[in-house]
């Protein structure tokens, strides 16, 4: 309701319909994640991504162990781009709030704060691991719903390394 359909469709273009980082960009960052050759945690990774959005692109993968997982790693450099938009918009909420009634009214500044530490949590894909675990111990009495587990040595700010569950994407259900 607040924003026109045309909007909504680019911006569900970029939650999950974006161009794919090139895979031996995504390799090198997951050695860089992990400390270690990817080969050496990953028997197998899809090197085409079954989504891939603004911030990462999640790919299938095999343990060594044979246990199939979703990979999701943030793409180069990306963190950087979001805090250089964050301090942009800042200084615009800023510069509105002191020349504009609307901008004082408002406190644009203030909902930008606001909006900045939630998009530098989205950054920090540990806080999404906790939230999966949060999520999967309070729906665990529902059967039908499964929330995939996050595998910890495989978790950094910038990689997350869970449970693949085969199922629909949450959009499709009707």
């Amino acid at each position: 309701d607040l924003v026109p359909p045309s909007w909504i469709a680019a911006l569900e273009r970029i939650q999950d319909d974006a161009t794919p980082a090139p895979v031996d960009d995504i390799e090198a960052l997951l050695e860089r994640e992990l400390g270690v050759r990817a080969s050496k945690v990953f028997a197998q990774i899809d090197p085409q991504p079954m989504a891939a959005a603004s911030l990462a692109q999640v790919h299938r993968a095999v343990l060594h162990d044979g246990r199939v997982v979703a990979l999701k790693i943030q793409r180069p450099d990306v963190a950087t781009a979001v805090r250089s938009d964050l301090d942009l918009l800042a200084r615009l909420a800023g510069t509105a709030d002191s020349l504009t009634d609307a901008g004082r009214r408002l406190r644009l500044a203030d909902w930008m704060g606001e909006f900045r530490k939630a998009m530098i949590n989205e950054l920090d894909y540990r806080i999404e691991a906790e939230n999966l675990d949060r999520f999967g111990r309070h729906l665990s009495g529902y059967p039908l719903l499964r929330v995939p587990a996050p595998l910890w040595d495989y978790v950094t700010p910038r990689l997350l390394v869970m449970d693949w569950i085969d199922g629909i994407n949450v959009t499709r259900i009707t």
